[in-house]
């Protein structure tokens, strides 16, 4: 059975943390093809910074990097949840085994999540903890999870790196190369 990850977020922008976390998940899960999700509008975050065909077109590069990572285009407007993204997987691979990748800082909120309990039925979940944090795992009825295996525990987010950004300060470790140079090509974020 093939097995089909989803790596979903508002990616704005996508640091070498996100990429780090579908890299080890790919490797840990056994993941035959993991998909980003850029979100067109988070339910959880104001609208900031370059809008969704920015966040796409940096998740493409990133994406074009690995064999088989590709972006996944949600199917319609308005706010993104994660679980339209995994059905729409779901019609794509029918036969696969899904799983949804995400931070812990998602992970022990998913009890507070849009339509949670169909989003459980239809995959598992893989969580990654941002630096020292502890994971308090919410008690959800289908809830089947991994807690992702990461040597080096980052604390970065993309909220620091916009910071870094609109300070003029360097990003050089947070940033892949080709994604730092359309933000500097574009001006985002500054």
């Amino acid at each position: 059975m093939e097995r089909i990850g989803l790596l979903a977020g508002t990616f704005n922008p996508p640091t070498t943390a996100h990429e780090m976390l579908g890299v080890t998940a790919y490797k840990e899960l056994g993941l035959s093809r993991l998909f980003m999700a850029p979100n067109k509008r988070s339910p959880h975050k104001p609208d900031i910074g370059p809008g969704y065909e920015a966040r796409k077109k940096m998740c493409q590069v990133i994406c074009q990097k690995h064999d088989n990572w590709k972006v996944l285009t949600w199917p319609h407007t308005g706010s993104s949840y994660t679980v339209d993204a995994l059905k729409q997987l779901q019609e794509i691979y029918p036969d696969s085994e899904l799983w949804f990748i995400c931070g812990g800082d998602s992970m022990k909120i998913l009890d507070k999540w849009e339509r949670i309990n169909e989003l459980l039925k239809i995959a598992q979940v893989a969580f990654y903890p941002r630096g020292k944090e502890k994971i308090v795992i919410p008690d959800l009825p289908g809830l089947r999870y991994q807690e992702l295996e990461i040597k080096e525990r980052s604390f970065l987010s993309s909220t620091l790196v916009r910071e870094l950004i609109i300070k003029g300060k360097d990003t050089t470790d947070y940033l892949e190369d080709d994604v730092a140079a359309l933000i500097t090509s574009h001006g985002w974020y500054q």
